[in-house]
């Protein structure tokens, strides 16, 4: 009998182990995910920043930038200074 809450035991840790390892790679995966479609927003809406930026004349994004963030923060520095 001893040997069957040894089993038991066993099987559950082996259980836990498994869905700590699934959660981990999901999570990976969904921040993958994110990255990739943030990265396909900026390239989609490059364009159009640029084309504002250059008929407001301020300085446009920077090349380089991945992030929404980074995108955007001509607009944001327009935006703030049409505030003041």
């Amino acid at each position: 009998m001893r040997w069957l809450c040894y089993l038991t035991l066993a099987c559950s840790l082996v259980a836990v182990t498994v869905s700590i390892c699934t959660w981990q790679q999901a999570d990976d995966r969904a921040n993958a995910a994110l990255r990739r479609k943030e990265k396909a927003l900026v390239e989609k809406y490059r364009p159009a920043i640029e084309r504002i930026c250059k008929d407001f004349d301020i300085p446009g994004p920077p090349a380089e930038s991945e992030s929404l963030d980074a995108l955007m923060d001509p607009i944001h520095r327009l935006v703030v200074n049409l505030a003041k």
